[in-house]
């Protein structure tokens, strides 16, 4: 077994599928080369226990959950665990970042393998960049903020008035 650099800020330690729900509604014909129309969804959480260091991300993939008569639905929610160094600086960049990238493929496989048991073909989701999910999460968040304290500000002008 190959051993882990003790200067090592982030360690996986273990996963764990905690939900799967599957609704089959058409049985699907796909003419050959022909590929899945899927719309994927995510909902990450994450908690950090101080005092034994780790770092629990849960992440959730849905496919099909906004459609109005999709051919199937899909959620999967999984849990990493994951050994951080009390040197981190910024955990919720950690876990959104590069822990979901290390459970994202767990996730990815059972719903391949969820989708092939259905006797449809193996639906194999597209790699994620994390990095730019997150960068476009905060910026969204930091215009929603924005936009808040501007209401705020126009709602106590006009009260002065």
């Amino acid at each position: 077994m190959k051993k882990i650099q003790s200067d090592t800020l982030t360690v996986f330690k273990d996963f764990s599928i905690l939900k799967i729900n599957f609704e089959l509604f058409d049985k699907m014909i796909l003419k050959k080369n022909e590929g899945i129309p899927i719309s994927v969804s995510f909902k990450g959480d994450d908690h950090y226990d101080k005092d034994e260091n780790l770092l629990f991300v849960e992440l959730e993939v849905g496919l099909f959950d906004k459609e109005d008569a999709p051919p199937f639905r899909l959620a999967v929610k999984g849990r990493g665990v994951f050994k951080v160094s009390s040197e981190i600086d910024n955990i919720e960049k950690v876990a959104r970042i590069n822990c979901a990238a290390i459970i994202f493929p767990f996730i990815r496989e059972t719903i391949a393998d969820v989708t092939r048991r259905a006797g449809l073909r193996p639906l194999l989701l597209p790699p994620v960049n994390f990095q730019k999910m997150y960068e476009e999460e905060r910026s969204k968040s930091d215009m929603d903020t924005k936009t808040e304290k501007k209401k705020i500000k126009q709602k106590s002008k006009k009260e002065v008035h």
